[in-house]
């Protein structure tokens, strides 16, 4: 029972941790969005081209710096925390969780701020339900088959959904406008600050009283969490429509 309740605050503690190392891309998505609204309220679609192709080329490029601090910081983060889980096991859970935050980089972060931007919120809200659904269901099938940890933390994070707008497949030919991401840096400032309020609790928990209190505080956070995501969508979609 006390390795489950190590393994839960483990897994609350590296997704703070991968939280922390997708700033490394932080306020792309955002300036991408706020760009986006003019030309496509007005349905340029040259200039939607041209600007997803520069935000894509920026997403590609800070999606490399990510897998590379990842693999870094999975392979010493072990050595910081006393724990009775075998080292190799840390080091590919990371690794597994990590991939969903690599497939914001490589496939869904360009989507999703069009998707914002044309006031199309409620497909990345279903979307985004029916990954988390059916990751809930696969993770009940694999650990009723008493799988590793691992493996379900791998198939968890390769459910995503992607949505494309077929106008708008072929952007990579039109000359990228760099500007979309212009105001990246204001906008990375918002977001780590809201990480660091909303994030930094597990891993001081971790790192002070191990993993056992950080999976009982990650339970009861667990009702905060959800309340923050709902009035966080509820923002996301009222802000396109104003």
């Amino acid at each position: 029972v006390y390795k489950r309740q190590e393994i839960n605050g483990l897994i609350s503690s590296i997704k703070v941790i991968i939280s922390y190392v997708s700033i490394v891309g932080a306020g792309i998505a955002t300036a991408t969005t706020q760009r986006l609204y003019e030309p496509v309220a007005k349905k340029q679609t040259n200039v939607v081209r041209g600007m997803l192709n520069a935000s894509n080329k920026m997403f590609n490029k800070f999606g490399t710096i990510y897998c590379g601090i990842v693999l870094i910081v999975a392979i010493l983060y072990p050595l910081f925390i006393e724990t009775n889980i075998e080292y190799i096991t840390i080091v590919l859970l990371m690794l597994a969780m990590s991939i969903s935050g690599a497939s914001e980089f490589f496939a869904i972060g360009r989507c999703r701020s069009l998707l914002y931007a044309d006031q199309k919120t409620y497909v990345c809200t279903l979307a985004q339900a029916a990954s988390i659904f059916l990751s809930l269901l696969i993770a009940l099938l694999m650990l009723k088959l008493n799988m590793n940890i691992i493996f379900i933390q791998l198939a968890i994070s390769l459910v995503y959904v992607n949505k494309n707008y077929p106008e708008l497949s072929d952007y990579k030919k039109e000359k990228p406008i760099n500007s979309v991401v212009e105001k990246r840096k204001d906008a990375m400032i918002h977001q780590l600050s809201g990480l660091v309020v909303s994030g930094s609790q597990t891993t001081i928990l971790t790192v002070l009283m191990g993993l056992g209190v950080a999976s009982v505080y990650s339970v009861y956070n667990i009702v905060f969490s959800g309340l923050q995501s709902i009035c966080s969508n509820l923002s996301t979609a009222l802000t396109p429509f104003l």
